[in-house]
């Protein structure tokens, strides 16, 4: 297993490097992480999912968003990633944006995309990872 562990804080990206963030449905990006990813990584509003400058939007916030909505989401995102070896992705603590999954739920969910070298994630998923007994029942 990879441990690419994504930066506490990240103020400025390289060229091929994307900050992947957790959004509202309403893509307002007025919370958390989306504040940082609009205001400088070319987060578009309006835009709810996918890539937008050097930002790529998950979203986890809003009444629609169930858990098989955000696995789908995820997966989308572990497919753009696996198709652009070229770009560094650095996943945030997305699950901070939403109060309905916990931490656990979320990295469990980044299984795949951790295999991949190009995908960073915070160093509480890599820990949920590889010690959440739910992880290790799912194998």
């Amino acid at each position: 297993m990879y441990r690419d562990i994504t930066p506490n804080f990240i103020q400025k990206l390289g060229k091929s490097e994307i900050f992947v963030f957790g959004s509202h449905v309403s893509a307002r990006h007025n919370d958390g992480a989306a504040i940082l990813a609009k205001a400088y990584f070319g987060a578009c509003v309006g835009q709810k999912e996918g890539i937008q400058g050097q930002s790529y939007a998950i979203p986890i916030v809003g009444r629609t968003v169930t858990k098989r909505s955000l696995m789908a989401s995820v997966l989308r995102f572990t497919e753009y990633a696996l198709e652009h070896p070229e770009l560094t992705f650095y996943v945030s603590e997305i699950h901070l944006t939403s109060r309905k999954f916990p931490a656990y739920q979320v990295a469990i969910m980044f299984y795949e995309a951790s295999k991949l070298p190009n995908v960073y994630l915070p160093r509480l998923y890599w820990d949920e990872l590889e010690f959440s007994e739910e992880f290790k029942a799912s194998l």
